[in-house]
């Protein structure tokens, strides 16, 4: 019976040394955690991978964010990933991307700054985002020619007139701008109009201009402008997205992501966006099964594209907002049955090595809005992740409010 104890004792020993690499990496700063990263992950990531997915398990988990950022940085310093994606708007992360990128020096006041009010993804306005960025700029100083770039692939807001004036019309002809202003002043034209006139100046410089300056600007005026036209405007009578606003929408994403991962790249998303499978949500007309955004990219990149999730198997304690009220509350969570038995096995997992243990793992995706709800479901023809890393708990993140 004493052997027997003996025996079992040390085998939850070994459950337990398993269970904490995950979560060790989480509580460690960045730098810090670069070399268990490389203990953890190093063999596993293939040479010809162009794409890596990285999925949160909630919109503001602590501990699997700070995992992901640590990761992220991993990639970038270890494995030579250059680009990452953000789902937010291009025309915001930009003003972030332009310092990350300049020879400025680390000014921890204008990062803070520009975490809370250039980007508008939740998820990124968090203190564990702005430790990645500020990371980010260090390694960016120190590794010139190795400079890491950021940008958005989605659409979620539309470009305002002055971003549009002031980033291409005053820079190509700043007598121009008064000129429009004054004509804007006296007609009092609804918006439309005004981005129909900012349209038509464009068009006929771009027929009359010589200038590389000039012509690489319009080529970015017409990058955002088209995002314009793939912004899901608000409905009141209808609270509900169409499918087709969706798939308009997600090709949009698409066709950036593809766009960026020429070089090897890192998409920064959700469980739900990244992993390799169907869903369904009770925010779709109807509810119909429809493919992930991981899903296909996989159709697009195949083998190039590989889509590590996060999960967790115990509780989480979260906070999720209701709109009606406008309020965020703290709401808990149970870990789902197939995460709490994956985690006897320990709390990372790879493909190929650990193909039966993970072939058919779906994760858990919640949502920090109060009754939304999405559903991932297996596609028996793929593996819905190439990496599965699991948490006993999540806490709430660092959230980043507002100053007024």
């Amino acid at each position: 019976m004493r052997k027997i104890l003996i025996v079992l004792f040390l085998t939850n020993l070994t459950l337990l040394s398993k269970a904490q690499k995950v979560q060790h990496i989480a509580n460690k700063p960045i730098q810090e955690a670069l070399l268990d990263l490389e203990q953890l992950v190093g063999q596993q990531i293939s040479y010809r991978t162009k794409l890596v997915g990285i999925g949160e398990v909630a919109t503001f988990a602590k501990e699997s964010q700070r995992f992901n950022m640590a990761l992220t940085a991993y990639l970038i310093s270890k494995q030579g990933f250059s680009t990452i994606l953000l789902e937010d708007d291009d025309w915001k992360v930009r003003v972030l991307n332009e310092y990350l990128i300049s020879e400025q020096n680390i000014d921890t006041v204008r990062i803070d700054s520009l975490v809370r009010f250039a980007i508008s993804a939740p998820r990124l306005r968090t203190g564990e985002f702005k430790e990645f960025i500020y990371w980010v700029k260090q390694h960016n100083l120190l590794n010139p020619n190795a400079v890491v770039s950021m940008y958005g692939v989605s659409a979620l807001s539309l470009v305002p007139v002055d971003y549009l004036v002031n980033n291409y019309i005053t820079p190509i002809d700043y007598k121009a701008t008064p000129q429009l202003v004054e004509k804007w002043l006296l007609t009092s034209p609804s918006m439309q109009q005004v981005y129909h006139d900012i349209e038509e100046w464009i068009n006929r410089v771009d027929t009359n201009s010589t200038s590389f300056e000039v012509t690489k600007l319009i080529q970015q005026y017409r990058k955002d402008i088209a995002c314009n036209r793939i912004v899901i405007q608000p409905n009141p009578a209808q609270t509900k997205l169409s499918i087709s606003e969706l798939t308009q929408a997600d090709d949009y994403t698409l066709k950036q992501i593809l766009e960026r991962s020429e070089e090897k790249a890192i998409f920064y998303s959700s469980n739900a966006r990244i992993v390799k499978s169907d869903l369904q949500s009770n925010q779709i007309i109807d509810n119909p099964l429809i493919a992930t955004l991981g899903k296909n990219i996989h159709l697009r990149l195949g083998n190039h594209y590989r889509a590590f999730i996060t999960d967790f198997y115990d509780s989480a304690t979260l906070p999720i907002i209701d709109l009606e009220t406008r309020k965020a509350d703290l709401e808990e969570f149970a870990g789902a049955a197939n995460a709490k038995k994956l985690a006897m096995q320990g709390d990372a997992f790879f493909l190929p090595k650990d193909l039966k243990m993970i072939a058919n793992f779906i994760p858990v995706g919640i949502s920090f809005v109060k009754g939304q709800v999405v559903n991932l479901l297996l596609d028996e023809k793929l593996h819905p992740a190439d990496a599965v890393f699991l948490f006993p708990t999540l806490t709430h993140a660092d959230i980043l409010q507002d100053r007024n």
